[in-house]
């Protein structure tokens, strides 16, 4: 019986009875007979044929279904992507919120990243570039103006002496402006005739030569001062300048030791003149401290005559003044009140 349903299986069927259907049927089997089992034969080749194309079409029609199963399966997954990449596909997924921070394009997570702070940074770093822009043009300024003064011509001064003494005028003048301020009539500028003689006395004929920056110029100024003004009728009794050629700064003094009932001195051997080329720390009846800043004097008996300069008071260290037994006369100057370390000071027999 012929199965109507499987081609296939009736085409065996009918092969099977052509090749065992007797003895008899297959010894006599003629051309005829062995051309109907080709027949056969390629009859099932087709059938064969035909079937596989139809499990082609139908693995080719399922194909779909089960990539669009997958495609579900891993719709959130690396894989599916990966695989859809080497596909070259492009396929929209939804995803939730959380998701989509998570998948921006790297520039606008970086600046979604950056934040406020970042933002902050940006701004300082702009503010620290104005700031050092600003620095450079205040420095390139500052070196412009530096420059132009130094290219600046100085006015020539005015030439009153020749050579050398061109250099003295300008020292001299820077001299006379130290003393000034030191004894506080820098406002006036000017000097009265004893202050002049003390002045010229340092400019030209103080052997030292001190500098306008000198510690002591302004001590040895009123020190000359003091000595030039007493003496203008008179020399003192010992240590007085240098005036003849043979004299050194080595004097004798004359040291007052008694009054009652007669006037006695002693001689002192090895003193210094005052006016002389040595500090004025060693001259006659002058002591010093250990900075050479003068701290007393000390001229009893010296026949000193005159009145004692207002300037004595710009000796901001003097302690003692002792000029007892002289001819000085006029009042104590007031400025004397002001000088904080004055703890001494005697007149007595005047």
């Amino acid at each position: 019986m012929i199965n109507q349903s499987d081609p296939l299986q009736n085409i065996e069927d009918r092969r099977e009875q052509h090749l065992f259907g007797g003895e008899s049927s297959f010894t006599n089997a003629s051309c005829e007979n062995q051309g109907n089992l080709q027949s056969i034969d390629d009859d099932r080749n087709n059938v064969i044929h035909e079937e596989d194309e139809d499990k082609v079409k139908l693995i080719l029609n399922t194909q779909p279904n089960e990539k669009e199963k997958k495609k579900n399966d891993l719709v959130s997954g690396t894989a599916f992507l990966d695989e859809l990449r080497d596909e070259q596909l492009a396929v929209a997924v939804a995803i939730t919120e959380e998701e989509e921070e998570e998948v921006f394009l790297p520039s606008a997570s970086l600046e979604k990243e950056r934040g406020p702070i970042c933002q902050k940074c940006d701004f300082s770093y702009l503010v620290l570039m104005a700031i050092i822009l600003l620095l450079a043009v205040a420095v390139g300024t500052a070196l412009f103006v530096f420059k132009s003064k130094e290219e600046k011509p100085t006015e020539s001064p005015t030439v009153f002496f020749q050579g050398d003494n061109i250099f003295l005028k300008n020292r001299n003048n820077r001299i006379r402006y130290q003393i000034l301020r030191g004894i506080g009539n820098e406002m006036n500028a000017s000097f009265d005739v004893f202050g002049q003689s003390a002045l010229d006395w340092i400019l030209n004929e103080d052997p030292q030569r001190l500098d306008p920056n000198s510690n002591n110029l302004v001590q040895r100024y009123i020190c000359a001062l003091f000595y030039l003004s007493t003496t203008k009728n008179q020399p003192w009794k010992s240590c007085n300048r240098p005036l003849l050629p043979e004299d050194t700064s080595n004097c004798t003094a004359l040291k007052l030791i008694g009054t009652h009932p007669d006037v006695t001195y002693e001689k002192i051997i090895d003193r210094k003149r005052w006016l002389s080329d040595e500090h004025e720390c060693k001259w006659n009846g002058v002591s010093c401290d250990d900075y050479e800043r003068i701290r007393g004097i000390e001229l009893r008996g010296q026949e000193i005559r005159g009145m004692i300069p207002t300037e004595m008071a710009k000796m901001p260290y003097l302690q003692s003044f002792n000029i007892i037994y002289n001819d000085m006369y006029g009042g104590l100057p007031s400025e004397f009140g002001s000088m904080e370390n004055l703890v001494s000071i005697e007149l007595d027999f005047n």
